[in-house]
């Protein structure tokens, strides 16, 4: 029998669909892997209650075309939803909450975050033309996003990272709402790195933070009420950060916060925290 030489190709649409308790060992509930040819999906659905060992609600992996949008990510280990290597997603309106670490300790040094844009090797493929836009983080640990940032002066018209909320964020290790990352594919945040439209409240570390050693690190048109530290603008030797147009409020009177990842107690806080860092 002669073997086919034929490329197949596919795509994957869910909507309003509920996965429960689904995955394996070590991965994903839903794994949208190499997809490249035809537009992928999911929408209005609701992916929750990972088994113990698996780990993470959603994962974009060397993909071209996904859609996320309008779906419920709940009860995970390390993160809610992640995109690596892949280009033209469209992520929207999702909310993720109680996102925990790995239960095995050999995974628990990885940052879990809700949704996270990218990997942490030094080999990673970076994301390109990504819309990551209006989504909820609640009730994670370590971090609600790890997400890319714009070159300074892109804030109105780039959608890379734009109109998330935070909300809750805790953990003994982390507690931010969003780290602000250069983005690759943009040469421009690597020169001058700006985050912008976040919003960020009850987290019990920063609201916002960025260590990256761009030339220059600016927050702008964020909002961040009851964190401990609001933003951390902590440049790295031989640049320095701008702080502009941002609305910091201190203890709020929302009665609001869930039983795990709250941030209910009375601490010392502050607004702005600024310097270098080592680099």
């Amino acid at each position: 029998m002669t073997p086919s030489l034929d490329i197949r190709s596919g795509q994957s649409i869910f909507d309003h669909v509920e996965i429960s308790g689904c995955s394996q060992e070590n991965r994903p509930s839903v794994n949208f892997a190499s997809l490249s040819s035809k537009m992928s999906s999911m929408t209005n659905s609701a992916i929750h209650s990972g088994i113990r060992k698996a780990r993470g609600g959603i994962f974009v992996d060397k993909s071209r075309g996904v859609t996320l949008n309008n779906n419920f990510v709940l009860d995970h280990k390390t993160y809610g939803i992640q995109l690596d290597g892949s280009q033209s997603l469209t992520v929207t309106n999702n909310v993720v909450a109680n996102i925990a670490r790995y239960p095995e300790k050999k995974f628990q040094s990885e940052p879990t975050g809700g949704l996270i844009m990218g990997s942490f090797s030094a080999q990673a493929v970076p994301l390109k033309n990504v819309v990551v836009m209006n989504n909820i983080v609640a009730g994670t640990e370590y971090t609600g996003y790890t997400a890319l940032g714009h070159a300074c002066g892109e804030s109105e018209s780039q959608k890379t990272f734009k109109n998330n909320v935070a909300h809750s964020i805790a953990s003994s290790k982390g507690g931010q709402g969003a780290i602000i990352m250069i983005d690759k594919a943009n040469r421009g945040s690597g020169r001058c790195l700006e985050g912008s439209y976040f919003a960020a409240y009850k987290c019990t570390f920063n609201g916002a933070a960025s260590m990256e050693a761009a030339g220059k690190i600016v927050f702008s048109k964020m909002t961040m009420i009851d964190n401990k530290l609001g933003i951390a603008a902590m440049a790295q030797g031989g640049s320095y950060s701008e702080i502009n147009d941002n609305k910091f409020y201190g203890d709020s009177e929302a009665l609001d916060c869930p039983p795990r990842g709250g941030f209910c107690i009375k601490v010392s806080k502050a607004a702005i925290i600024s310097g270098i860092s080592a680099g």
